[in-house]
Formats: C-alpha cells, structure tokens, sequence
C-alpha cells in the first residue's frame, strides 16, 4: 500500500529559517534560470564507482530519466524530452546538494507540496545560488498507472515548474529506493494440501510512499537523507552538507539482504460454520403438498413433514414403520414370575384372582379380578383420628411473611388428614 504526506508551507519555511514566496526580495523569474545550467556543457568528472546503495550513507548509482528543462523561451510543457541523469549533477562545480523528489499525479499530498518545494528552491537560489538543485520525478498517473507524457504536461502545466522534471515510468525510485529493499514474499502457486497457497521470497521493495525524497550530496553522489514529506527535515539536511560539504554521514547498509529465506505454505482459512437451520413453521413454508408418497409394506400411507433440508424448506417422507412384534405368549406356568402380595379380598369372601398377560411384549400380573370378572372393592378408610388434643399435631407452625408485607399464621387448624393428625397450613391471599 502507498501512503502520502505532506506538510505546511509555514512549517516548511521554518525548517529551513527563509522567508516564503511572497518575500519581494526573491524575484522567481530570476532566480529561477539556473536550471538551464544542465544545458550548459562541461567536461564531465567520473562519476562514482560505487559499490551503490540505497540507503542513507550509501553511493547512489546514476540513474537516468526522460525529462524536460524550462527556460525562459518556452514553458516545460513544450519543451522536447531528453535524458537527465545524476551524473549531470555531479560534474557541475557549483551544485552541492541534489533534492530528488518521487511524486505521483494522483497523491493529493504531492500535488500541495509542489508549490512548497518551488519555493524552497526559490529560496536557496537567493541564499546559496547554484549549490541547491531539485529534480522531480512522477511514477505514477492518476489512475495509478506508470506516468507517461500526458500526466507529465499535466503536471507542468498545473504547477508549472522552475527545475527539472521527470518521468519515473520505470519505477527506479519507488521500487527501490522509495521503501525498504529486501526479500518480499509474494505467491507462486499452489500448495502441497487442497486450497493451500505456496509463497516464495524475491529480492524487491516493500512499504514505498509518495511523495518522497532524497537530499544528494553531490561531490559523492552519496544519499544524505530520505525524507517522507516536506518536513523539517529537509531543510536541516540541505542545512548540513551547505555548512559542511564533507561532513561524515551515516554508514550505509549492507547491500546483500541476507540469505534468502525458505518458501512457506499458506494454508486455506477454516471452512465458514454451516448457515442456521431454516426456519419451516407452517405446511405453507414446503409450498403445495407433495403426491401421495408410496404405502408401506404392511399397506398404510408414510406420512409426510415439512422440514429444513440445506437450509431450505421442503417436503420429506417419513420412513415406515416397522411392524409391530407378536405378543409375547403369557400362558406358561411361572410366565409372569411370583405371585404379588395379597389384594383384598372380594365381597363375598373370596380372595381376588390375577391375570397373568402380555403388555407391550412382556408377561405382567393384570386385572385383579373377582369371580364375577369385577375388581375387587377398595380397601375401607381408616378409622377418624381425634384431633382436638393440645399437642396432636405437635408444634406450631411458623408464621408467613407475604409480598405485600402480611405476616399471617403459618397454620389455620389440626385436622384429620387421612388417619394422621397434622397442620392445615395457610396461604397468602
């Protein structure tokens, strides 16, 4: 993902401790002709030989760009192209610090910036003429595609332009220099296990921003500073190599990254848990009913029941019924096991008989019957208990609280309660 940042033009002017554009000291057209040194020609210095890096304190290899260079006969728009390369830099005596911009035509924050940095050069055209250049580079389009010549004019057109601009179609800076340069993983096909994803490592760039910049030091072409944004930090570097042309820098990293890391698998995310049932509350939910489903071997009809299947209501067949078993046969002797306790006995005297028979497939006593086929008469109720006693029902008991606060007796009397002698408890009302 690419970010964008940017900055005020008043905290920019105070990084740097100059006065803005509209100081009347600092003429633009003026100040602005030192560009078309580039034009100018002079016996080139060798440019560095490296090893090159690209990061601070690293040689910056010499790389070269399709751009153009105002002047005062013809806007930058309606100049031709030509090949502007860093050794164009190096070889001029005067030139101390090389200001490299990578912007984008769709990154708001670049298009804010582009005046900020018109003024900055204008400034050190005035305080330090010639040792200061800018060169700005575009990547990308407004859709995000590599910039071509169109969003070139576009740009000069809109923002006009006292330095230097460029294409950077080819992503020299943004994909190396513009982010961290290292081993990037990236996937290469299919895993070892069904929807697994196998990655490998590759050697390239990852986390470039727009818009973004390097400060140069030119006598080395060594990289000084990388700068997300017109931050102060800009100016204090520009600051630095003015102040101290050979003043150390930072020691630049180790150009091998390292070995490469091994390849990793990438396994597919767990299947999602299935939907929620669907809901089928009434017969209209399956919709019309179904023909009659075929009968059951014993000759009946299945029936039938609406019910979620994947989620979706339909009509199912319910499975027959197995055939009911054969009873049991009961007649032996000692089917149903030892005879049960002794029953009452029938009105005329005679002890009641039991059936032995067969209930849901097992031999059970049944139907406690009399010589007349009818049950036997139940026992007699016990014999009243008298109550009236004192302490018949033994203690009291305990009063009940009731919701709305009412404390009653837990009973009301002690009654006969089936040949026992017990409380009669109360209830809330």
């Amino acid at each position: 993902m690419r970010f964008a940042v940017v900055m005020t033009l008043a905290a920019l002017a105070a990084s740097v401790g100059c006065a803005t554009s509209s100081d009347e000291d600092v003429s633009r057209g003026e100040k602005a002709t030192s560009v078309a040194a580039l034009e100018i020609e002079k016996p080139e210095l060798p440019y560095p030989a490296g090893p090159y890096g690209l990061g601070e304190g690293a040689v910056i290899a010499n790389l070269a760009f399709a751009g153009k260079v105002a002047n005062k006969k013809k806007p930058l728009y309606e100049q031709n192209f030509r090949t502007i390369q860093l050794s164009d830099y190096h070889d001029r005596e005067k030139v101390k610090v090389l200001l490299l911009t990578s912007c984008a035509a769709w990154c708001r924050p670049c298009q804010l910036e582009e005046p900020l940095l018109q003024d900055l050069y204008r400034y050190y055209q005035a305080v330090a003429p010639g040792q200061v250049e800018v060169l700005t580079v575009i990547g990308e389009g407004p859709a995000f595609e590599p910039a071509d010549e169109t969003d070139f004019d576009n740009w000069a057109k809109t923002y006009g332009a006292v330095f230097p601009l460029a294409l950077d179609s080819g992503f020299a800076l943004l994909g190396k220099y513009n982010g961290t340069y290292g081993w990037v993983a990236n996937p290469v096909g299919p895993g070892p296990t069904p929807g697994s994803v196998l990655w490998d490592w590759t050697l390239g760039t990852s986390g470039g921003t727009y818009p973004f910049h390097m400060i140069i030091r030119t006598h080395d072409m060594r990289i000084a500073k990388k700068v997300m944004g017109v931050t102060p930090e800009v100016g204090a570097a520009i600051n630095g190599i003015l102040a101290n042309p050979d003043a150390p820098l930072a020691e630049p990293p180790p150009a091998d990254p390292g070995p490469k890391p091994e390849p990793y698998v990438v396994e597919p995310p767990p299947p999602p848990p299935p939907p929620p049932p669907g809901v089928c509350m009434t017969p209209e939910d399956c919709g019309p009913f179904p023909p009659p489903p075929a009968p059951c071997p014993d000759g009946h009809i299945p029936g039938i029941s609406c019910a979620s299947v994947n989620n979706t209501c339909t009509w199912v067949t319910l499975s027959c019924d197995p055939p009911p078993p054969p009873p049991t046969d009961c007649s032996a002797p000692g089917a149903c096991g030892p005879l049960p306790p002794s029953s009452p006995p029938c009105p005329d005297g005679s002890p009641a008989t039991l059936a032995c028979k067969s209930v849901n497939n097992t031999c059970m006593w049944t139907a406690l019957t009399c010589g007349d086929g009818q049950p036997p008469p139940p026992p007699p109720p016990p014999p009243p208990v008298d109550c009236s006693a004192p302490d018949a029902c033994g203690p009291s008991l305990d009063d009940i609280t009731c919701p709305d606060g009412t404390v009653i007796p837990g009973a009301s009397s002690c009654s006969d309660l089936g040949g026992y002698c017990g409380w009669v408890s109360n209830v809330c009302k």
